[in-house]
Protein backbone atom coordinates (compact mmCIF):
# COMPACT_ATOMS: atom_id res chain seq x y z
CA UNK A 1 0.00 0.00 0.00
CA UNK A 2 1.25 3.46 -0.88
CA UNK A 3 2.24 5.50 2.16
CA UNK A 4 0.23 8.70 2.38
CA UNK A 5 1.60 11.91 3.75
CA UNK A 6 1.41 15.63 3.07
CA UNK A 7 -2.20 16.12 4.13
CA UNK A 8 -1.49 19.86 4.16
CA UNK A 9 -1.62 19.74 0.34
CA UNK A 10 -4.95 19.53 -1.51
CA UNK A 11 -3.45 16.79 -3.73
CA UNK A 12 -3.68 14.47 -0.70
CA UNK A 13 -7.39 14.16 -1.57
CA UNK A 14 -6.58 12.38 -4.84
CA UNK A 15 -3.98 10.13 -3.19
CA UNK A 16 -6.51 9.03 -0.56
CA UNK A 17 -9.28 8.67 -3.16
CA UNK A 18 -7.07 6.44 -5.34
CA UNK A 19 -6.05 4.34 -2.35
CA UNK A 20 -9.65 3.78 -1.29
CA UNK A 21 -10.75 3.01 -4.85
CA UNK A 22 -7.96 0.46 -5.23
CA UNK A 23 -9.09 -1.23 -2.02
CA UNK A 24 -12.84 -1.05 -2.71
CA UNK A 25 -13.44 1.10 0.37
CA UNK A 26 -16.63 3.14 0.51
CA UNK A 27 -16.11 5.03 3.72
CA UNK A 28 -14.17 5.25 6.95
CA UNK A 29 -15.35 6.49 10.32
CA UNK A 30 -12.77 7.11 13.06
CA UNK A 31 -13.51 8.26 16.60
CA UNK A 32 -15.69 7.47 19.59
CA UNK A 33 -18.79 5.43 18.74
CA UNK A 34 -22.20 6.37 20.10
CA UNK A 35 -25.63 4.94 19.33
CA UNK A 36 -26.52 8.10 17.36
CA UNK A 37 -23.36 7.85 15.26
CA UNK A 38 -23.88 4.15 14.54
CA UNK A 39 -27.46 4.90 13.46
CA UNK A 40 -26.17 7.58 11.06
CA UNK A 41 -23.57 5.18 9.62
CA UNK A 42 -26.27 2.59 8.99
CA UNK A 43 -28.45 5.14 7.22
CA UNK A 44 -25.49 6.24 5.06
CA UNK A 45 -24.93 2.62 4.00
CA UNK A 46 -28.59 1.95 3.31
CA UNK A 47 -29.17 5.09 1.23
CA UNK A 48 -25.94 5.51 -0.67
CA UNK A 49 -23.65 2.47 -0.66
CA UNK A 50 -25.46 -0.68 -1.71
CA UNK A 51 -25.26 -1.27 -5.45
CA UNK A 52 -28.36 -2.05 -7.46
CA UNK A 53 -26.78 -5.40 -8.37
CA UNK A 54 -26.64 -6.50 -4.74
CA UNK A 55 -29.57 -8.86 -4.01
CA UNK A 56 -31.94 -7.81 -1.24
CA UNK A 57 -30.99 -10.84 0.87
CA UNK A 58 -27.31 -9.77 0.77
CA UNK A 59 -28.17 -6.19 1.72
CA UNK A 60 -30.13 -7.46 4.71
CA UNK A 61 -27.26 -9.73 5.80
CA UNK A 62 -24.67 -6.94 5.51
CA UNK A 63 -26.93 -4.55 7.38
CA UNK A 64 -27.45 -7.08 10.17
CA UNK A 65 -23.69 -7.74 10.43
CA UNK A 66 -23.01 -3.99 10.52
CA UNK A 67 -25.53 -3.52 13.33
CA UNK A 68 -23.85 -6.23 15.42
CA UNK A 69 -20.36 -4.94 14.63
CA UNK A 70 -21.16 -1.32 15.50
CA UNK A 71 -22.96 -2.33 18.68
CA UNK A 72 -19.96 -4.43 19.65
CA UNK A 73 -17.60 -1.46 19.19
CA UNK A 74 -19.92 0.85 21.13
CA UNK A 75 -20.34 -1.66 23.96
CA UNK A 76 -16.67 -2.49 24.41
CA UNK A 77 -14.84 0.77 23.74
CA UNK A 78 -12.99 2.21 26.78
CA UNK A 79 -15.10 4.26 29.16
CA UNK A 80 -12.35 6.74 29.96
CA UNK A 81 -12.65 10.21 28.41
CA UNK A 82 -8.91 10.72 28.54
CA UNK A 83 -8.01 8.04 25.97
CA UNK A 84 -5.74 9.76 23.46
CA UNK A 85 -7.28 10.59 20.10
CA UNK A 86 -4.89 8.27 18.26
CA UNK A 87 -6.48 5.36 20.09
CA UNK A 88 -9.93 5.98 18.64
CA UNK A 89 -11.78 3.08 17.08
CA UNK A 90 -12.37 2.82 13.34
CA UNK A 91 -14.96 1.31 11.00
CA UNK A 92 -14.63 0.43 7.30
CA UNK A 93 -16.98 -0.88 4.64
CA UNK A 94 -15.57 -2.58 1.52
CA UNK A 95 -17.09 -4.46 -1.35
CA UNK A 96 -15.55 -6.67 -4.00
CA UNK A 97 -18.09 -7.33 -6.73
CA UNK A 98 -21.24 -7.96 -4.71
CA UNK A 99 -19.43 -9.29 -1.65
CA UNK A 100 -19.20 -6.95 1.31
CA UNK A 101 -16.55 -6.80 4.01
CA UNK A 102 -17.30 -5.14 7.35
CA UNK A 103 -14.11 -4.28 9.25
CA UNK A 104 -13.74 -2.72 12.67
CA UNK A 105 -10.76 -1.70 14.74
CA UNK A 106 -11.21 -0.89 18.39
CA UNK A 107 -9.21 -0.85 21.61
CA UNK A 108 -8.97 -3.87 23.84
CA UNK A 109 -7.09 -4.30 27.07
CA UNK A 110 -4.13 -6.62 26.63
CA UNK A 111 -5.30 -8.77 29.53
CA UNK A 112 -8.47 -9.64 27.57
CA UNK A 113 -6.82 -10.67 24.29
CA UNK A 114 -6.40 -14.39 24.99
CA UNK A 115 -10.00 -14.78 26.10
CA UNK A 116 -11.28 -13.02 22.97
CA UNK A 117 -9.02 -15.07 20.68
CA UNK A 118 -10.31 -18.24 22.26
CA UNK A 119 -13.95 -17.24 21.65
CA UNK A 120 -13.30 -16.33 17.99
CA UNK A 121 -11.36 -19.53 17.34
CA UNK A 122 -14.24 -21.58 18.73
CA UNK A 123 -16.77 -19.67 16.58
CA UNK A 124 -14.64 -20.13 13.45
CA UNK A 125 -14.69 -23.92 13.87
CA UNK A 126 -18.48 -24.22 14.03
CA UNK A 127 -20.93 -24.71 11.17
CA UNK A 128 -24.32 -22.95 11.03
CA UNK A 129 -26.19 -25.53 13.10
CA UNK A 130 -23.41 -25.71 15.69
CA UNK A 131 -23.37 -21.89 15.90
CA UNK A 132 -27.09 -21.89 16.61
CA UNK A 133 -26.63 -24.35 19.48
CA UNK A 134 -23.57 -22.50 20.79
CA UNK A 135 -25.52 -19.22 20.81
CA UNK A 136 -28.31 -20.78 22.88
CA UNK A 137 -25.83 -22.41 25.26
CA UNK A 138 -23.95 -19.13 25.78
CA UNK A 139 -27.19 -17.23 26.28
CA UNK A 140 -28.52 -19.74 28.85
CA UNK A 141 -25.23 -19.99 30.73
CA UNK A 142 -25.44 -16.31 31.63
CA UNK A 143 -21.65 -15.92 31.63
CA UNK A 144 -21.84 -12.28 30.65
CA UNK A 145 -18.97 -9.83 30.89
CA UNK A 146 -19.34 -6.56 32.79
CA UNK A 147 -20.32 -4.92 29.49
CA UNK A 148 -22.78 -7.62 28.49
CA UNK A 149 -20.64 -9.47 25.96
CA UNK A 150 -19.78 -13.15 26.43
CA UNK A 151 -19.25 -13.29 22.64
CA UNK A 152 -22.99 -13.29 21.88
CA UNK A 153 -22.54 -10.45 19.40
CA UNK A 154 -19.69 -12.29 17.67
CA UNK A 155 -21.70 -15.50 17.46
CA UNK A 156 -24.63 -13.60 15.98
CA UNK A 157 -22.36 -11.88 13.44
CA UNK A 158 -20.99 -15.26 12.37
CA UNK A 159 -24.49 -16.69 12.02
CA UNK A 160 -25.72 -13.75 9.94
CA UNK A 161 -22.67 -13.49 7.67
CA UNK A 162 -22.41 -17.25 7.20
CA UNK A 163 -18.65 -16.98 7.17
CA UNK A 164 -15.59 -17.19 9.40
CA UNK A 165 -13.86 -14.16 10.95
CA UNK A 166 -10.41 -12.89 10.20
CA UNK A 167 -8.84 -11.00 13.11
CA UNK A 168 -5.62 -9.39 14.22
CA UNK A 169 -4.21 -7.59 17.27
CA UNK A 170 -1.73 -4.71 17.19
CA UNK A 171 -0.13 -3.70 20.48
CA UNK A 172 -0.23 0.01 21.29
CA UNK A 173 1.25 0.10 24.77
CA UNK A 174 1.42 -1.98 27.96
CA UNK A 175 -2.30 -1.56 28.57
CA UNK A 176 -4.04 -1.53 25.18
CA UNK A 177 -3.98 -3.11 21.72
CA UNK A 178 -6.08 -2.58 18.60
CA UNK A 179 -8.42 -5.44 17.81
CA UNK A 180 -9.21 -5.72 14.08
CA UNK A 181 -12.10 -7.90 12.96
CA UNK A 182 -13.15 -8.65 9.36
CA UNK A 183 -16.49 -10.22 8.51
CA UNK A 184 -17.25 -11.26 4.94
CA UNK A 185 -20.81 -11.58 3.67
CA UNK A 186 -20.76 -13.88 0.63
CA UNK A 187 -23.11 -13.48 -2.30
CA UNK A 188 -25.97 -15.84 -2.96
CA UNK A 189 -24.69 -15.94 -6.53
CA UNK A 190 -21.55 -17.71 -7.68
CA UNK A 191 -18.58 -15.34 -7.55
CA UNK A 192 -14.84 -16.01 -7.18
CA UNK A 193 -13.87 -16.95 -3.64
CA UNK A 194 -11.85 -14.44 -1.64
CA UNK A 195 -8.92 -16.41 -0.29
CA UNK A 196 -7.48 -16.14 3.21
CA UNK A 197 -4.31 -14.70 1.68
CA UNK A 198 -6.37 -11.93 0.03
CA UNK A 199 -8.13 -11.26 3.34
CA UNK A 200 -4.80 -11.03 5.17
CA UNK A 201 -3.56 -8.54 2.58
CA UNK A 202 -6.79 -6.61 3.04
CA UNK A 203 -6.50 -6.44 6.83
CA UNK A 204 -2.88 -5.26 6.55
CA UNK A 205 -4.03 -2.50 4.22
CA UNK A 206 -6.76 -1.58 6.70
CA UNK A 207 -4.19 -1.30 9.50
CA UNK A 208 -2.00 0.99 7.41
CA UNK A 209 -4.96 3.14 6.45
CA UNK A 210 -6.00 3.33 10.11
CA UNK A 211 -2.48 4.52 10.93
CA UNK A 212 -2.78 7.19 8.21
CA UNK A 213 -6.10 8.38 9.66
CA UNK A 214 -4.59 8.54 13.16
CA UNK A 215 -1.51 10.38 11.95
CA UNK A 216 -3.55 12.98 10.07
CA UNK A 217 -6.45 13.16 12.55
CA UNK A 218 -8.99 12.19 9.88
CA UNK A 219 -12.50 11.82 11.32
CA UNK A 220 -14.58 10.55 8.41
CA UNK A 221 -13.98 9.72 4.76
CA UNK A 222 -16.70 9.17 2.17
CA UNK A 223 -15.66 7.79 -1.21
CA UNK A 224 -18.46 6.93 -3.59
CA UNK A 225 -20.91 8.32 -6.10
CA UNK A 226 -22.41 11.37 -4.45
CA UNK A 227 -26.14 12.02 -4.15
CA UNK A 228 -28.49 14.21 -2.13
CA UNK A 229 -29.33 11.21 0.10
CA UNK A 230 -25.63 10.65 0.81
CA UNK A 231 -25.17 14.34 1.59
CA UNK A 232 -27.95 14.26 4.18
CA UNK A 233 -26.46 11.16 5.82
CA UNK A 234 -22.99 12.73 5.95
CA UNK A 235 -24.39 15.87 7.55
CA UNK A 236 -26.08 13.68 10.16
CA UNK A 237 -22.78 11.95 11.05
CA UNK A 238 -20.94 15.28 11.26
CA UNK A 239 -23.70 16.65 13.47
CA UNK A 240 -23.19 13.78 15.93
CA UNK A 241 -19.40 13.93 15.68
CA UNK A 242 -18.63 17.65 15.96
CA UNK A 243 -19.25 18.85 19.49
CA UNK A 244 -18.38 22.52 19.18
CA UNK A 245 -19.99 25.96 19.29
CA UNK A 246 -23.12 26.43 17.18
CA UNK A 247 -21.38 28.96 14.93
CA UNK A 248 -18.62 26.49 14.06
CA UNK A 249 -21.10 23.68 13.34
CA UNK A 250 -23.29 25.97 11.25
CA UNK A 251 -20.33 27.09 9.14
CA UNK A 252 -19.16 23.49 8.72
CA UNK A 253 -22.62 22.33 7.58
CA UNK A 254 -22.80 25.14 5.07
CA UNK A 255 -19.37 24.46 3.59
CA UNK A 256 -19.95 20.68 3.49
CA UNK A 257 -23.15 21.25 1.51
CA UNK A 258 -21.45 23.66 -0.91
CA UNK A 259 -18.47 21.37 -1.49
CA UNK A 260 -20.53 18.23 -2.10
CA UNK A 261 -23.13 20.06 -4.19
CA UNK A 262 -20.22 21.10 -6.39
CA UNK A 263 -19.51 17.40 -7.06
CA UNK A 264 -23.17 16.56 -7.64
CA UNK A 265 -23.74 19.49 -10.02
CA UNK A 266 -20.41 19.94 -11.77
CA UNK A 267 -18.33 16.78 -11.38
CA UNK A 268 -17.72 14.67 -14.48
CA UNK A 269 -18.33 10.93 -14.75
CA UNK A 270 -15.32 8.61 -14.68
CA UNK A 271 -15.48 5.00 -15.88
CA UNK A 272 -19.32 4.87 -15.80
CA UNK A 273 -19.30 5.20 -12.00
CA UNK A 274 -21.48 8.30 -11.68
CA UNK A 275 -20.35 11.52 -10.01
CA UNK A 276 -17.58 9.77 -8.13
CA UNK A 277 -15.44 11.72 -5.69
CA UNK A 278 -14.19 11.98 -2.15
CA UNK A 279 -15.01 14.04 0.91
CA UNK A 280 -13.24 13.91 4.26
CA UNK A 281 -12.72 15.91 7.44
CA UNK A 282 -9.63 16.21 9.62
CA UNK A 283 -9.27 17.82 13.04
CA UNK A 284 -5.88 19.19 14.05
CA UNK A 285 -4.10 22.33 15.28
CA UNK A 286 -7.34 23.77 16.63
CA UNK A 287 -8.96 23.61 13.17
CA UNK A 288 -11.35 21.47 11.19
CA UNK A 289 -10.24 21.02 7.59
CA UNK A 290 -12.63 19.92 4.85
CA UNK A 291 -11.30 18.18 1.75
CA UNK A 292 -13.28 17.47 -1.38
CA UNK A 293 -12.33 16.09 -4.79
CA UNK A 294 -13.98 15.10 -8.06
CA UNK A 295 -13.22 14.40 -11.71
CA UNK A 296 -13.30 17.21 -14.25
CA UNK A 297 -12.63 17.25 -17.99
CA UNK A 298 -9.32 18.77 -19.09
CA UNK A 299 -11.24 21.18 -21.33
CA UNK A 300 -12.78 22.78 -18.22
CA UNK A 301 -9.71 23.08 -15.97
CA UNK A 302 -8.22 26.28 -17.38
CA UNK A 303 -11.47 28.20 -17.07
CA UNK A 304 -12.02 26.90 -13.52
CA UNK A 305 -8.44 27.71 -12.51
CA UNK A 306 -8.81 31.28 -13.80
CA UNK A 307 -12.10 31.57 -11.93
CA UNK A 308 -10.51 30.39 -8.69
CA UNK A 309 -7.54 32.73 -9.03
CA UNK A 310 -9.88 35.63 -9.68
CA UNK A 311 -11.98 34.77 -6.62
CA UNK A 312 -8.90 34.40 -4.42
CA UNK A 313 -7.64 37.88 -5.30
CA UNK A 314 -10.89 39.73 -4.61
CA UNK A 315 -11.44 41.71 -1.41
CA UNK A 316 -14.41 40.86 0.79
CA UNK A 317 -16.45 43.77 -0.62
CA UNK A 318 -15.56 42.78 -4.18
CA UNK A 319 -16.55 39.19 -3.44
CA UNK A 320 -19.91 40.31 -2.05
CA UNK A 321 -20.53 42.50 -5.08
CA UNK A 322 -19.56 39.69 -7.49
CA UNK A 323 -21.74 37.22 -5.60
CA UNK A 324 -24.80 39.48 -5.77
CA UNK A 325 -24.21 40.13 -9.47
CA UNK A 326 -23.86 36.43 -10.30
CA UNK A 327 -26.88 35.58 -8.16
CA UNK A 328 -29.08 37.50 -10.60
CA UNK A 329 -27.47 35.83 -13.63
CA UNK A 330 -29.63 32.72 -13.79
CA UNK A 331 -27.74 31.21 -16.72
CA UNK A 332 -24.44 31.44 -14.82
CA UNK A 333 -25.98 30.04 -11.64
CA UNK A 334 -27.27 26.99 -13.51
CA UNK A 335 -24.13 26.18 -15.51
CA UNK A 336 -21.10 27.37 -13.55
CA UNK A 337 -19.55 26.40 -10.19
CA UNK A 338 -18.49 30.04 -9.72
CA UNK A 339 -21.30 31.13 -7.40
CA UNK A 340 -20.71 28.27 -4.95
CA UNK A 341 -16.96 28.93 -4.94
CA UNK A 342 -17.52 32.61 -4.22
CA UNK A 343 -19.78 31.65 -1.34
CA UNK A 344 -17.16 29.23 0.04
CA UNK A 345 -14.59 32.03 -0.14
CA UNK A 346 -16.95 34.45 1.60
CA UNK A 347 -17.96 32.07 4.37
CA UNK A 348 -14.46 30.71 5.07
CA UNK A 349 -12.90 34.19 4.84
CA UNK A 350 -9.71 32.76 3.33
CA UNK A 351 -8.32 31.98 -0.14
CA UNK A 352 -9.44 28.66 -1.58
CA UNK A 353 -6.66 26.08 -1.60
CA UNK A 354 -6.96 23.83 -4.66
CA UNK A 355 -5.08 21.73 -7.22
CA UNK A 356 -5.62 19.68 -10.39
CA UNK A 357 -4.12 16.20 -10.80
CA UNK A 358 -3.98 14.65 -14.28
CA UNK A 359 -5.74 11.27 -14.35
CA UNK A 360 -5.75 10.37 -18.06
CA UNK A 361 -5.87 12.10 -21.43
CA UNK A 362 -9.41 13.32 -20.81
CA UNK A 363 -9.82 13.95 -17.09
CA UNK A 364 -8.20 15.67 -14.13
CA UNK A 365 -9.02 15.32 -10.44
CA UNK A 366 -10.01 18.66 -8.91
CA UNK A 367 -9.21 18.87 -5.18
CA UNK A 368 -10.22 21.65 -2.82
CA UNK A 369 -9.39 22.28 0.82
CA UNK A 370 -11.09 24.63 3.32
CA UNK A 371 -10.06 25.23 6.94
CA UNK A 372 -12.44 26.23 9.75
CA UNK A 373 -11.05 27.56 13.07
CA UNK A 374 -12.69 25.96 16.10
CA UNK A 375 -13.02 29.32 17.84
Amino acid sequence: MKKLDGISKPSFAYDLFKLMQDNNLHYIYRGPFTHKITDAILVLTETNIFTEEAPLIIRRKVYAVMVECLQNITRHQPDSDDIEAHKNGIFFLQNKGIKYFVTSGNLIKNENIESLKSKIDIINKLDSEELKKYYKKTLISGELSEKGGAGLGLIDMARKSGNKFLYNFVKIDDEYSYFYLVSETPSANEVPEVTEIELNVSINQIKELHETCNKNEILIVFNSSFSQAGLISLISIIDKKVQHAFGVKKLMYYLVVELIQNIIKHGDIYDDCGKTGIFFVSEANNNFTLYCGNFIQHTKTEKLKNRLESINHLTYDELQETYNKNLMDFETVASSPGLGLIDIRLKSQQPIDYCFTDVDEYLSFFSIKVTIPKN
